[in-house]
């Protein structure tokens, strides 16, 4: 009975051995389809994510430098990190085949980051100034730690970038918008000019990271680069930073705040000398009227140059500029006729005349 019992079990090992696998080897490295990652993309829950923002630029190119479907899938899973079932199949196969994953043209686009970085982006802007593009992406993420799972349902790539077209000067633009545009410069302006316009282009950014580099979390990007520019507030504020008429003018310590705020008394005080000086010059025929236009046109530019800092709504600074021209006009204010005339007008100057005159009639009928 033994020996018929191993001659049985010696007759179904060619069987099991000739029984095909369920799970043949090499079969977890299989790369996902476009189709899969669209998919994905097309569900209302990834609205907010940046790559597939991306995949809606690419369309169906994926001979685009950042839009082969394993470079979209380095940005979506190697930064955001959904929890699903496409990033884990992508995992696998990096896993399996890691030199296709780091290839050329199959790593995120450099200086790219995750979506709360571009929501926080946003709420940083709209918090300043509430500008076109901020009713589209509303109640944005606070934080560059906000999980992507509580992200606003938006299409924050999208609305960073329109935002950041619209005033390139913003600080926030800096990292990560000009940094990305300005890492290829030739092939992003071939191949997203959508994205990266010409203003993308025209302000020094320091070198961003390789592409092959392992990307860092949304908190160690630097949100505040000392290149940028301060942004600009649609409000009364007190604070001693911020671009006074010119890109150069932008006071960043104490003393330069208020060597500014001399500077504006400075613009103030000249504005009203030029002023009086304009009034009054007609009237006494002492320039002639190629110097007296010269005065009246520094005057205007000097008008201008002070309703600038006013829109700056900077509080110190509007106050020097009323202090200049309170100033001005009592230095130079003589109380002649001409002067009375540039302070208060010819209408209440008539009026004046004409009220002395009948004073004069009133007194000599009395008499």
């Amino acid at each position: 009975m033994a020996v018929v019992a191993l001659l049985a079990l010696l007759a179904l090992v060619p069987a099991a051995q000739a029984r095909p696998s369920t799970s043949p080897p090499g079969s977890a490295a299989v790369a996902l389809t476009r189709d899969a990652l669209a998919a994905f993309c097309s569900s209302s829950t990834s609205a907010s994510l940046g790559a597939c923002s991306l995949l809606s630029q690419c369309g169906t190119s994926t001979t685009k430098l950042y839009c082969s479907t394993l470079s979209l899938l380095y940005a979506l899973c190697n930064y955001d990190n959904p929890t699903t079932d496409v990033c884990t199949q992508y995992q696998t196969y990096c896993t399996a085949k890691p030199s296709a994953c780091r290839a050329d043209g199959n790593t995120a686009w450099p200086a790219w980051s995750n979506s709360t970085v571009f929501q926080n982006q946003i709420y940083r802007m709209c918090k300043v100034h509430n500008m076109e593009g901020c009713e589209k992406c509303t109640n944005p993420a606070s934080s560059p730690s906000v999980p992507i799972t509580q992200l606003a349902n938006c299409d924050s790539f999208s609305v960073y970038v329109a935002m950041c077209r619209s005033m390139p000067e913003m600080t926030v633009c800096n990292v990560p918008w000009i940094k990305m545009c300005q890492s290829n410069s030739s092939t992003t302006k071939a191949n997203f000019p959508q994205i990266c316009p010409a203003a993308a282009f025209e302000r020094s950014i320091t070198a961003t990271p390789t592409a092959s580099a392992v990307p860092a979390v949304a908190t160690t990007v630097n949100l505040d680069d000392a290149s940028g520019l301060p942004p600009m507030r649609m409000y009364f504020h007190q604070d001693t930073t911020g671009i006074l008429l010119f890109r150069a003018w932008v006071p960043c310590t104490t003393g330069a705040y208020v060597g500014s705020c001399f500077g504006v008394f400075a613009l103030s005080l000249a504005s009203s000398a030029f002023h009086l000086t304009a009034t009054t010059a007609g009237a006494r025929r002492e320039l002639l009227i190629a110097g007296r236009a010269a005065v009246v046109t520094a005057q205007i530019a000097l008008s201008y140059a002070a309703m600038l800092v006013v829109m700056s709504y900077n509080v110190v600074w509007c106050a020097m500029l009323l202090l200049g021209a309170f100033t001005a006009h009592v230095a130079l204010s003589r109380g002649d006729e001409n002067t009375r005339r540039a302070e208060w007008g010819p209408v209440a100057t008539q009026e004046r005349d004409k009220s002395a005159v009948d004073s004069r009639i009133s007194l000599a009928d009395e008499q």
